[in-house]
């Protein structure tokens, strides 16, 4: 990679004499506090309670020593990203230093909510941290831009910690493959860099052709080093994706080894009148699993001036098509790694953004599971305090057949004769859920913003 990078580096025009160095320097700091409460997993059965009621134990005290009960939570957290950037030239380096501080981090189920901030992906070179501070205060420091530039006649070159993305879906990403968010992620603003390699090359006004080569495994070296023996390919994103306009229309073709697996994947952006339409689908090739297809198909529509429309439906042939499956889809390497999160096949999101003020906005969307059926909604008000600061309040529930609470029972120890508590089987576990967004406790949260 590095000598492509080095001549294509040399085929660029040579600066104009005295042409200034030109530096740059931003960044934010951002403050959550968000609290909720998750659902109650499990319960004694009446044995268990008559056991604990002969030893003088409160089953309740019992589920908190435990660490079973279904405690409220509240955590807060501090960010602050720093964004320095040098020019000259064709050529652009930028580095952004992130760094956040948080308590300790609640038990939300499956949900999977976050601030959207701290958030690390694989690195090829090891460049974040996280201090020990014994304090019960989680500290995490990351570089999450080191990216070299240069634009070159016609192409556009990028080597180092970037942004790599894909797609046009809004709440579903087929094409989005490396570190996407998920959809309970309050702050979308910045999305973990990777390392890679991009290549942007450019025929004319209308044609566009993207190859990138991103790292998805683990570092090379460091305390988590990669695994000895394991192919480089499933450590890597190879991709390449094609795009020219026809007319108003945009069309999308897309071709990647991901992880050693091949996806193929199209996509169109056009209007109809006054409304915005998109679709896209990928075919994922694994390797031993069968084949399956993911597909989003959107519209995008203004009202009025102040009133954004957005909606969407999705299908997938991978996940479950039954509530008591959805774990096992969950804890599926693809889901624990990002690459996607929904756990069912059929889904329709809508979003309506409203401008309330010059000053403040609101939005509101749900995203369900059809077959379940079950629902996550949001909502968020955002104020504009001044022109560097804004303000936002928001809260997160699942609407769905919460899980049945799991009854728990003892075990006594032949010799001894003392109980010890008998952990719930995978099977107890999975006939709990009864839809998907019930899983999703409900959350809300307040958000600070400052710029410079």
């Amino acid at each position: 990679m590095t000598p492509l990078l080095l001549v294509s580096f040399a085929l660029a025009e040579e600066p104009a004499a005295g042409a200034p160095v030109e530096l740059t320097v931003h960044g934010n700091l951002k403050t959550f506090v968000l609290g909720g409460k998750p659902h109650q997993w499990f319960e004694f059965s009446d044995g268990a309670e008559t056991l604990l009621g002969s030893l003088g134990v409160d089953p309740d005290e019992a589920l908190d020593a435990y660490g079973l009960a279904a405690d409220p939570f509240a955590e807060g957290v501090a960010s602050g990203r720093l964004q320095v950037g040098v020019s000259y030239g064709a050529f652009r380096l930028d580095l952004h230093w992130a760094g956040s501080a948080a308590s300790s981090a609640p038990s939300t189920g499956a949900a999977g909510f976050g601030t959207g901030v701290g958030l690390t992906a694989p690195e090829l070179v090891p460049l974040s941290w996280s201090p020990d501070t014994g304090s019960g205060v989680t500290l995490r420091h990351r570089i999450d831009r080191l990216v070299l530039s240069a634009k070159l006649p016609h192409l556009d070159v990028a080597l180092g910690r970037q942004a790599v993305s894909f797609g046009v879906g809004r709440f579903f990403t087929p094409l989005d493959l490396v570190s996407p968010f998920g959809p309970a992620t309050i702050d979308t603003e910045w999305k973990p860099g990777v390392d890679a390699l991009r290549l942007d090359a450019y025929a004319g006004m209308a044609t566009k052709v993207t190859a990138a080569a991103a790292w998805a495994g683990k570092p090379v070296f460091g305390d988590d080093a990669r695994d000895e023996g394991r192919p480089v390919l499933d450590d890597l994103v190879l991709a390449a994706f094609a795009q020219t306009t026809v007319g108003v229309t945009d069309l999308g073709v897309f071709a990647g080894d991901v992880r050693s697996e091949a996806v193929f994947g199209l996509n169109a952006v056009s209007a109809l009148g006054p409304v915005g339409v998109h679709a896209e689908a990928s075919l994922t090739l694994p390797n031993v699993d069968d084949p399956f297809v993911r597909a989003v198909a959107g519209a995008d529509w203004r009202p009025g001036d102040q009133t954004t429309l957005t909606g969407e439906v999705y299908a997938q042939s991978f996940g479950a098509t039954k509530p008591e499956d959805y774990l096992d889809a969950l804890d599926s390497p693809r889901v624990k790694r990002g690459e996607l999160w929904e756990a069912g096949q059929l889904y329709a999101a809508v979003a309506v953004a409203q401008e309330i003020t010059p000053l403040v906005s609101g939005n509101v969307a749900v995203i369900s599971n059809v077959r379940d059926p079950s629902a996550l909604l949001s909502v968020a008000i955002a104020w504009n305090v001044a022109d560097n600061a804004d303000v936002a309040l928001g809260a997160y529930a699942g609407l769905g057949a919460a899980p049945d609470p799991i009854a728990l029972d003892f075990a006594l120890d032949p010799n001894t004769g003392a109980p010890s508590l008998a952990a719930p089987t995978d099977a107890a576990l999975s006939d709990a859920v009864n839809s998907e967004f019930g899983l999703y406790p409900a959350m809300g949260f307040v958000q600070a913003k400052a710029y410079f």
